[in-house]
């Protein structure tokens, strides 16, 4: 779109339909070209593998659209624009971006000391045969449900020697790994997920707000749209898909049946075949430093289930107390959710977790404090 539109555009692309006059008085071309943004986007992450370059390749191909096809102008609005509007107009975008932060900090901090090491060690005498072993992996993914990517680089970095002993092919560890990180994240309290999901449930109520006609329902979506935790909270029940995900890995894990190219893996691995396919093209590590816990010093699993209790709790406490704070004296649990601040206490949880699990490796100097903050 561009700021300001006096006339009529004509495209330079002849074979297009003419462009059409959106209600915010700017030009937007329609048809096929608003779905090459992030198609590119998606096809760019896949081949390089760099999500952030990509992303920012589909809002430069957006902004060439908007600007003209000037390929300068584009490159300026990508960063001094779309880049810095996004942040600057809604303090709730800023905390969020302070809360993937902080809490990836404390991520860090945990995996670099040998706590999160340490609480999935913790597991591995139980996991005796291939069925606990799998459900061992499904459980770990379930303990680290504050981050998908923390997720999936700790439990299948270390449960991969437990599961490769047991003769569980690689394929079925990816997949019980990969159906348990992302899905577990989508639905938990505490998340970097959790995060994107209620601005996006923010945004998305406000914009609605501006298209019905009837002012009494505009009310009510705005009203939703100043409180998206809650309105996330009640649409748990709803998310089939990660629910009916962690479900179905239980499944196959207990009753033992798998379908298809996975029986087949589980066959070739069982008959010692290989772990995985002999013509497999294996991906490099790319854990970049996240497993590195120092060999020489213990790997505590409280190091890690403190902090992410600290922030657990803090975050639940905080929304009850904003809430309070916010709501009618003798307000119902439910009003005071509803009437709750969701990113300051997200802010306030992510916070104190980070020093917690800086103090406490420090206090028992598994690492210096220059180390801890580095890991953070």
């Amino acid at each position: 779109m561009r700021a300001t539109v006096d006339a009529a555009y004509s495209s330079p692309v002849r074979s297009r339909p003419p462009p059409i006059k959106a209600s915010m008085d700017a030009v937007v071309d329609p048809g096929w070209l608003s779905l090459l943004p992030p198609l590119a986007a998606i096809i760019l992450a896949l081949i390089t593998r760099e999500v952030v370059i990509s992303l920012f390749a589909g809002i430069w191909l957006g902004a060439l659209f908007i600007a003209d096809w000037n390929p300068l102008t584009a490159t300026l609005m990508s960063v001094d624009e779309f880049a810095l509007q996004a942040l600057a107009e809604s303090p709730d975008h800023v905390a969020i971006v302070m809360f993937s932060l902080l809490l990836g900090g404390m991520v860090g901090v945990m995996s670099r000391s040998g706590g999160t090491l340490g609480m999935v060690e913790a597991m591995r005498p139980y996991a005796t045969t291939r069925r606990r072993g799998q459900f061992f992996t499904w459980l770990a993914g379930i303990a680290i449900f504050f981050d998908d990517y923390a997720n999936t680089l700790i439990v299948g970095n270390t449960m991969r020697p437990i599961t490769d002993r047991l003769k569980v092919s690689r394929e079925k560890l990816a997949y019980v790994v990969d159906s348990t990180a992302a899905p577990m994240a989508a639905i938990a309290l505490i998340s970097t997920w959790v995060g994107f999901e209620i601005t996006l449930i923010g945004d998305a109520l406000a914009s609605a707000a501006g298209t019905v006609a009837d002012p009494a329902e505009a009310a009510d979506l705005l009203a939703a749209s100043e409180n998206p935790f809650n309105v996330f909270l009640h649409s748990i029940p709803y998310l089939f898909y990660p629910i009916l995900a962690l479900l179905f890995v239980v499944m196959t894990v207990v009753t033992r049946r798998d379908f298809g190219p996975m029986r087949a893996a589980e066959q070739r691995a069982l008959a010692g075949g290989g772990l995985h396919r002999p013509d497999a093209q294996l991906a490099a590590d790319t854990g970049g430093g996240l497993m590195d816990a120092p060999e020489d010093k213990p790997h505590r699993w409280f190091n890690a289930a403190v902090p992410v209790l600290i922030t657990v709790a803090v975050a639940l406490g905080g929304i009850y107390v904003t809430g309070r704070a916010a709501a009618e004296p003798g307000a119902g649990l439910r009003t005071i959710v509803g009437e709750a601040d969701p990113f300051k206490s997200l802010i306030w949880a992510s916070f104190l977790g980070s020093v917690t699990a800086i103090v406490m490796v420090w206090g028992q100097r598994i690492l210096s404090l220059q180390e801890a903050v580095e890991a953070w």
